[in-house]
């Protein structure tokens, strides 16, 4: 087998501190398939399809390198640093930050909003028309949403926001006190601080409270709360609604973190990784004596394919199918030099354009494998593509191309452009992706083509888009025979601040009616609004 990287424009590199941030956002169909770790290097990626990584730093666009929060939320990056917040659009990578009062200490999500938390309060960005408000003033330490409630701890204590509508309430029925952490289980949600702990059962709608002790690290199974405590494991056991140490095992090196695969826990030591089946009662151990390259792990997290372990100076990781640990060095953030080209972590940059820098992110991959016998060949060739080219003015407006098919299946490609919040063209966005899955009978094949205008003028804001999702049946396998159909999207593409009202949906037809204006004012929207 053959294989030849052609260009890679990603580095990876760090110190550790000891708070790393784990996220692989499964359901997101444009992040699914990536592994995000923070740290107080930046961020590293780790691509699941073709087992490259990929860093995001200061160079990016990040306000520094020390990460404390690393969300997705419809394809948009969300990232919370010590001096600040940010996102980008992954696919064009527009890093933009936000200028919000004191440090920002939670980040939480839901269709219309996004909800930051933190010394000055709790704030709210509108993802419909990209502005931020100040919902809350005192300090908020901790969010987490469960259905319509946002929970919310502050130095009240703790407070529920009724997102329907919009109304806080303190909660009277626990002691006041600072909780620091909330957690979320299928049926409990728990507010824990080391000196008191309250917990919120949903079925019943009753609170208990528990004395506290020190909290090193968290982690959960269903309604199992596991914590990790001067380096035992305090066990919530719902059967009995107490707590207790847990003692199927006794380790005697430090324990430096806690998390779950499935049944299993997975603790990270001194010593190397300790894993321990609940059910099984079997339990492994990974160090130096087989494979590994370092025993001292801070942080550990696996899925169904890898086993990822943070140290102090790198990441290893294990392949489930090969067997073999890797690792990758980390260390201080490349800064490139000002030369007609160079290269850091944000990729491979020129200066040809006057105020301009233009840079190359991504990677092209190559490998042809031959077989055969004699004179006798035969050859596979695979192709991968991830590339982005994006050129940022001295003025901070920017403007990328980008082609994904890094996923055969789920091809993408566009381009996007940033401008400034009081220009007239403040973003502009198109795109196509093509995606296909097996089905019973059939094997469908979705084609999305579409793009967005944002405009504005003073206060006013106007929104206008396009779009059409194609869907080809090409072979049903039971008939014999191939058929297509083509579908439009419908005419309203907002949760909240819809266009038009009316009893059932309307598909858009070809034509002119497809341009209409939105004044947000639901009462006097109608499809007779239509331009």
């Amino acid at each position: 087998m053959i294989t030849t990287l052609l260009f890679l424009f990603s580095i990876t590199a760090k110190r550790f501190d000891q708070e790393i941030v784990f996220l692989e956002p499964i359901g997101d169909r444009y992040a699914s398939g990536t592994i995000y770790i923070g740290s107080d290097a930046g961020i590293v990626s780790f691509n699941l399809t073709n087992s490259l990584w990929t860093r995001f730093t200061t160079a990016n666009g990040l306000p520094d390198n020390h990460i404390k929060i690393v969300g997705i939320d419809q394809g948009i990056l969300w990232v919370v640093t010590r001096q600040g917040i940010c996102s980008a659009d992954i696919k064009i990578n527009d890093w933009q930050t936000y200028n919000l009062l004191g440090r920002i200490l939670c980040l939480e999500f839901d269709e219309n909003y996004v909800y930051a938390g933190g010394d000055s309060g709790l704030f709210r960005f509108d993802k419909y028309n990209e502005t931020w408000e100040r919902l809350y003033t005192l300090p908020i330490y901790d969010i987490q949403l469960d259905g319509e409630i946002l929970w919310l701890t502050t130095e009240k204590g703790i407070i529920r926001y009724d997102r329907a509508i919009e109304r806080f309430e303190e909660i009277t029925s626990v002691a006041p006190g600072v909780f620091s952490k909330i957690v979320v289980t299928p049926g409990y949600i728990w507010f824990l601080h080391e000196k008191q702990f309250a917990v919120y059962k949903k079925e019943g709608e009753v609170w208990e409270e528990y004395n506290g002790f020190s909290i090193n690290d968290i982690a959960w199974i269903g309604d199992s709360l596991f914590i990790l405590s001067a380096n035992n494991i305090q066990f919530y056991n719902p059967r009995t609604g107490s707590f207790q140490e847990f003692k199927d095992f006794k380790l005697q090196e430090k324990v430096n973190g806690i998390s779950f695969f499935q049944n299993k826990i997975l603790l990270a030591t001194n010593d190397g990784i300790y894993t321990y089946e609940l059910f099984e009662k079997l339990h492994q151990v990974y160090n130096r004596n087989n494979g590994m390259l370092d025993d001292t792990i801070i942080d550990i997290y696996e899925n169904n394919n890898y086993i990822f372990a943070v140290g102090k100076d790198n990441i290893q990781f294990l392949s489930k199918i090969t067997e073999i640990w890797q690792v990758i060095e980390l260390s201080v953030a490349f800064r490139r030099r000002p030369r007609v080209l160079s290269y850091d972590d944000a990729g491979l940059h020129t200066g040809v354009i006057a105020n301009t820098d233009l840079r190359l992110q991504g990677y092209a991959i190559g490998e042809v494998t031959l077989y055969g016998a004699g004179s006798q060949f035969s050859n596979t060739r695979y192709e991968n593509l991830n590339l982005r080219l994006i050129g940022e003015h001295n003025s901070k407006r920017a403007i990328s191309g980008y082609y994904d098919d890094s996923d055969k299946q789920n091809v993408l490609y566009g381009f996007g452009y940033r401008g400034l919040e009081n220009d007239f063209l403040m973003r502009a966005q198109g795109g196509y992706q093509q995606s296909e899955y097996a089905d019973f009978e059939l094997v469908p094949t979705f084609y999305s083509l579409g793009a967005n205008v944002r405009l504005g003028y003073q206060d006013n804001n106007l929104n206008l888009q396009a779009g059409q999702i194609k869907s080809a049946f090409y072979k049903e396998y039971f008939r014999g025979y191939s058929s297509a159909k083509t579908d439009t999207l419908l005419d309203i593409d907002y949760a909240k601040y819809f266009y038009y009202i009316y009893s059932s949906p309307v598909l858009i037809n070809k034509g002119y009616d497809t341009v209409f204006v939105d004044d947000r004012i639901i009462s006097n929207n109608s499809y007779k609004t239509r331009i």
